[in-house]
């Protein structure tokens, strides 16, 4: 019986990995559909270079900084297990090389410690800190990353007005995020349990009350529908509810979703009004998203759900927390940044970007001339 259930929750973990790993060629399709067609290929390239480079860090070192036995609640001990998908990325602004040079360093001083410090028995951890399924771990570590980027490296060189270019991609790629984010949330209980049932259901529930809100809203400030709109509100519900699905009732999750609507709508037009250049409404959506997830456990968390309680304590912990780890992603990005362009060339050029990325960094096309 013991062995069978062992052999049930190895499963269970199968396909949820299966699912998120799925997730990543998604958002590739999702985010190279909404940029220009002469830079798609170079953002899908970048986003799918992470599945091989961040691997590669996770058997060496990056799991035993996540996992390894605690080192004063900051980080793990990185040669424990040596031998044994998050990402952060900035549109239009950094060479191919700038990129994974970037990627490398944030994976180590961004990403192994925040990780280690929620979910691998760090400081915050210790605190009562809690985070289901990664609200703060990836979502607010990565979009604030990318807004200290943002404002180190500037707006692009050149803006062109013809994104998306293909609506087909973005669908393609939004369905395969929904889908995959089943796996990404339900797996966060690590067991085939009633929790993870409970994770699968409340993911479902704030995609679609985060879509709805979204869409309404669209709809009353323009008059008219989107196509595309509907899936960024699907993104932000399920942003909103991945640091809360393991801790909240469905009804709960309802209501975070609908609040992802409404919040993140309004938080993409802070970056556009300040001139920030967030080419892909990142930080409004899966940063802000991860955000108010995050401080949602505070209010909504249901003790009979997973055994944490929502009440001002555990509000206060959540908040202290998450703006812990955006203020300390963002600083620690824009000092990485700051470095690697005084030392490295990691910038595209103007030229470059009239000319499209991928034509000048991969000299090849979305679609063949040919």
């Amino acid at each position: 019986m013991f062995q069978g259930v062992v052999h049930g929750n190895v499963a269970f973990m199968i396909i949820a990995t299966v699912l998120v790993f799925i997730m990543t060629p998604g958002l590739a399709l999702f985010y190279g559909g909404l940029v220009e067609k002469k830079n798609c290929l170079t953002i899908m390239v970048q986003i799918l270079l992470s599945i091989g480079i961040v691997t590669i860090m996770w058997i060496f070192g990056g799991f035993s900084m996540v996992f390894g036995k605690d080192i004063g609640g900051i980080i793990g001990n990185p040669f424990e297990y040596m031998t044994f998908n998050n990402t952060v990325f900035v549109v239009n602004r950094l060479n191919i090389g700038g990129w994974i040079k970037l990627l490398i360093i944030w994976m180590i001083l961004v990403y192994f410690p925040v990780a280690h410090w929620i979910w691998g028995g760090g400081f915050l951890h210790k605190m009562g800190f809690v985070d289901f399924a990664g609200g703060t771990v990836i979502h607010a570590s990565a979009a604030f990353s990318g807004l200290g980027a943002i404002w180190v490296l500037g707006r692009r060189k050149v803006i062109c007005k013809k994104a998306p270019f293909n609506l087909g991609l973005v669908l393609i790629g939004a369905a395969i995020l929904m889908f995959g984010w089943f796996g990404f949330n339900a797996g966060g209980a690590l067991t085939a349990a009633g929790i993870a049932s409970i994770a699968f259901t409340n993911t479902g529930v704030a995609c679609a009350s985060g879509m709805v809100l979204w869409t309404l809203l669209y709809y009353w400030e323009h008059k008219k529908f989107s196509f595309v709109e509907p899936m960024i509100g699907a993104v932000a519900g399920l942003a909103t509810i991945t640091p809360a699905s393991g801790y909240v009732a469905p009804m709960s999750a309802v209501f975070i979703g609908a609040l992802a609507g409404v919040v993140c709508y309004f938080a993409i037009k802070i970056p556009r009004k300040l001139q920030w250049d967030d080419v892909l409404d990142v930080w409004g959506v899966h940063g802000v998203g991860g955000f108010i997830g995050t401080l949602c456990i505070g209010i909504f968390a249901n003790k009979i759900v997973n055994g944490v309680d929502g009440n001002l304590h555990q509000f206060l912990i959540q908040l202290f927390g998450v703006v812990l780890v955006s203020v300390y992603s963002l600083v620690v990005t824009m000092i990485i940044i700051k470095i690697l362009d005084k030392v490295s060339d990691i910038r595209v050029t103007k030229e470059e970007l009239e000319a499209g990325l991928d034509k000048s960094l991969l000299d090849e096309s979305f679609i063949s001339d040919k």
